[in-house]
């Protein structure tokens, strides 16, 4: 009889033995990271004082007298010109005066060589982004032919355009 109570304790002992709950979830996580382009610098293409009888070219990958712009940027992105001008333009005796130019650009990226220049007016440059945040130079220049400057009024000649970075 002993044997049949310490069995049927035993058997009491496992069926009193509490049940624990188990239960599981997933939490997940997402962040999504902005486009980030930032263009910065001032300069101008500094022609400075022309010849009648010399053409004045500057290199927009970085001669003398170009201008630069730095960009940062973490996406893929298309550089592109708008209201690129043909003349320059000044204000003589109340009248404007006009004087021809061919604006060209150039871009390179990181330390990388300069791309070879363009027409600003017809420019599109592909810019990739490298692992991370890529840094790139747009580089400004441009050509006034001498026989341009020969016909010109004396006056200072200037011109804007607009550079237009768009992510892709």
């Amino acid at each position: 009889m002993m044997k049949k109570t310490i069995f049927s304790m035993a058997a009491a002992a496992l069926l009193a033995v509490p049940t624990f709950a188990n239960a599981q979830a997933s939490v997940s996580a997402s962040a999504t990271v902005a486009t980030y382009m930032n263009m910065t610098g001032a300069s101008s293409i500094a022609f400075g004082t022309l010849s009648r009888t010399v053409d004045a070219s500057i290199n927009p990958a970085g001669g003398a007298g170009s201008a630069t712009r730095s960009i940062d940027y973490n996406q893929n992105m298309t550089v592109t010109y708008t209201s690129v001008p043909t003349n320059l333009t000044a204000t003589v005796n109340g009248s404007t005066a006009n004087l021809p130019v061919s604006l060209k650009c150039a871009y390179k990226i990181g330390s990388g060589a300069w791309s070879a220049a363009s027409a600003c007016s017809t420019a599109s440059f592909a810019m990739d982004v490298g692992a991370a945040l890529t840094t790139g130079t747009l580089g400004f220049g441009g050509d006034i032919l001498a026989t341009n400057v020969a016909n010109a009024l004396a006056a200072t000649y200037t011109g804007t355009m607009t550079v237009v970075l768009t992510a892709r």
